[in-house]
């Protein structure tokens, strides 16, 4: 039977126009000066795996009686760590599907379509980002398109939303539906998978905590899911924890969204920085809500217009900070309808839609960066 063997140390490859000792072998030069593909494929496992292997080495061997469509040879590899050589029998699934892989890409030629069926397969989440980095980063470098086919969030995750599509069933007769994907965490859901969080909104306290998630539901429904609304108790703590995370984008994006009330403060600006509509606080807000048309928001909050009217009264002397809740308490109305009342009011009848607006886009631009 006739064997081709490839071993790492004498740079031998079993394709024509290759080196051996240095020396051409036969047809034409094939890399140009680039690194050969034999050495990439062999960094690119150490890479994925995370295992400093001694020795990287396979046979290609004849197949002898060969199906239909089979390829006429099939690889043997064999692994060496810790001064120990091992074959496919004694190989993890993931050591065996990376070889694999990386063998399928390294023997692609120039400008050719590589197709890879969930190459993930057998992998942890950590060696399933860096066999996407390896196969982007060859696909670039020889100039092959390469499609993916994969369930995996991590890769779905690390794409950008031009390079994904889902594919799906449509309804009724329509047949298959494939579209282009979006925010990575609305792939994971057709996928069937929970969405993780794409970002970290920090905002000052629970209440403004509240109103910046009803006006995300109200308003932007469609981001609601992909982001996480954050208290760490203070416009000082916001500025500093998104002043450090923002730009290092640990895993996430974040960004800090202050009340109005210190939009204009210099203490308080910064590429990581966003605030709630208006001029003041979170629960100013409610109150200009229900007192802007306090009819409109009796008949909204199914309450008596008098007995709304009154209970705003009855806080002219409190803290403003507590003035929703004496409201929500005096009417009988959960202080989270009154908040909901308010970002329907930001959105349709206030004066601040345009800071919505701009707020909106900006958790957008975070989640979408392209």
């Amino acid at each position: 039977m006739p064997v081709h063997r490839h071993r790492t140390r004498v740079l031998r490859r079993v394709d024509p126009g290759a080196t051996h000792l240095g020396r051409r072998v036969g047809g034409p030069s094939c890399f140009g000066g680039q690194v050969p593909a034999h050495r990439w494929a062999d960094g690119a496992l150490r890479y994925i795996l995370g295992r400093e292997y001694e020795d990287i080495s396979y046979q290609e061997l004849d197949r002898q009686n060969p199906e239909k469509g089979e390829p006429r040879t099939w690889f043997y590899h064999e692994l060496t760590y810790a001064r120990t050589a091992y074959g496919p029998d004694k190989m993890s699934l993931g050591e065996l599907a990376a070889c694999v892989m990386l063998q399928a890409l390294r023997r692609a030629p120039r400008g050719s379509i590589v197709l890879l069926d969930e190459p993930e397969n057998f992998l942890s989440p950590k060696s399933r980002q860096r066999l996407l980095h390896e196969i982007i980063g060859w696909s670039l470098k020889q100039h092959i398109s390469v499609v993916v086919a994969s369930h995996s969030p991590e890769i779905a995750q690390l794409l950008p939303p031009a390079s994904l599509r889902t594919i799906q069933r449509g309804p009724e007769d329509q047949g298959v539906v494939i579209s282009v994907g979006g925010i990575p965490a609305q792939v994971s859901r057709v996928l069937g998978l929970k969405p993780r969080p794409e970002a970290v909104l920090l905002v000052e306290d629970g209440f403004a905590k509240g109103l910046l998630e009803a006006v995300l539901a109200r308003c932007a429904p469609s981001l609601r899911h992909h982001v996480l609304v954050q208290d760490v108790r203070g416009a000082d703590q916001v500025t500093a924890v998104a002043g450090v995370l923002g730009p290092t984008h640990p895993g996430m994006h974040f960004l800090g969204v202050l009340d109005g009330d210190v939009r204009n403060d210099p203490k308080y600006q910064g590429p990581w920085l966003a605030y709630l509509p208006g001029d003041g606080d979170p629960e100013a807000l409610v109150m200009e809500a229900i007192t802007a048309d306090s009819k409109k928001a009796a008949r909204s909050l199914d309450i008596a217009w008098e007995e709304l009217d009154q209970a705003v009264a009855d806080t002219e002397a409190s803290d403003p900070h507590d003035q929703p809740k004496i409201v929500s308490e005096s009417v009988g109305v959960p202080l989270s309808q009154l908040i909901s009342y308010t970002a329907r009011w930001l959105e349709k009848g206030s004066p601040y839609r345009r800071g919505v607006r701009q707020l909106v886009d900006r958790v957008e631009r975070l989640l979408s960066p392209e």
